[in-house]
């Protein structure tokens, strides 16, 4: 709830400034993205949302990791990065993105496994 409403405020402020923007003040931001370079680097949406359920239930998931440590964003972006990209030069990157992987996804299914195997069984 409070990453949603501090979401909306940050929008809401962007929006509200954008509509009395003058087009001196556009054409100086243009000039500045143009000057400076990015500040960060783009994450695809759906890494950054797996980071975050990853790393906001990362207590209830350290008892039934696989992985040695939760996953940094630029490690996630990284391994997903190796996997879309299919080049001969990549390939321990490309194993280690699939071990990530597959970590990820053994370490979820140990945590819904019992309550599933409850909820079949009933």
């Amino acid at each position: 709830n409070r990453r949603r409403k501090a979401a909306e405020l940050v929008v809401g402020n962007k929006l509200e400034h954008s509509k009395f923007s003058t087009s001196d003040s556009a054409s100086s931001l243009v000039t500045f993205r143009t000057m400076l370079p990015p500040l960060s680097r783009p994450y695809d949406e759906e890494v950054v949302r797996v980071w975050d359920f990853v790393h906001s239930f990362s207590g209830a998931l350290k008892e039934s990791t696989t992985l040695p440590s939760m996953p940094s964003l630029d490690t996630l972006q990284d391994a997903v990065n190796s996997l879309k990209i299919k080049s001969a030069d990549g390939k321990k990157n490309r194993t280690e993105a699939v071990q990530l992987m597959k970590g990820i996804a053994i370490t979820l299914c140990r945590v819904i496994s019992p309550s599933l195997t409850k909820t079949l069984s009933s």
